[in-house]
């Protein structure tokens, strides 16, 4: 049986949905939690083992960037109960979505585009 994953906290009432590749999104999204980065690829070989396998490394960070908005986090957060990858280590698109369904942020990378460095990790929004 596998452990529940704790993946990032988000805001009240925002869920997060990561869905299979599509194309870049140019649009800014005027809402101030938006996703500062994505470990979408974790170091060394892909193991989905429940028990000592690096799925869990897999993260998402969400950062508030309003200088003045607080964000009450308490009790959100989004977790995964199974052993499998949740981002794809060539290409995948992220979103942040509001209660509502509105979008709060997007991003599609893919890993030659995005990942200069090639470490598996991307930032967003400095």
């Amino acid at each position: 049986m596998c452990m529940r994953h704790a993946l990032a906290a988000v805001a009240a009432a925002v869920s997060i949905a990561a869905v299979t590749a599509g194309p870049a999104q140019a649009t800014e999204y005027t809402s101030a939690l938006k996703v500062k980065g994505v470990q979408y690829d974790v170091p060394g070989t892909d193991s989905n083992r429940c028990s000592g396998g690096n799925t869990k490394n897999e993260y998402l960070t969400i950062k508030n960037y309003s200088r003045t908005a607080k964000v009450n986090l308490k009790g959100y957060v989004v977790y995964r109960q199974n052993c499998n990858f949740i981002w794809n280590n060539d290409k995948d698109t992220i979103y942040l979505l509001k209660p509502g369904g509105a979008k709060a942020d997007v991003h599609s990378y893919t890993k030659r585009a995005n990942d200069a460095d090639g470490n598996g990790y991307i930032n967003y929004h400095g």
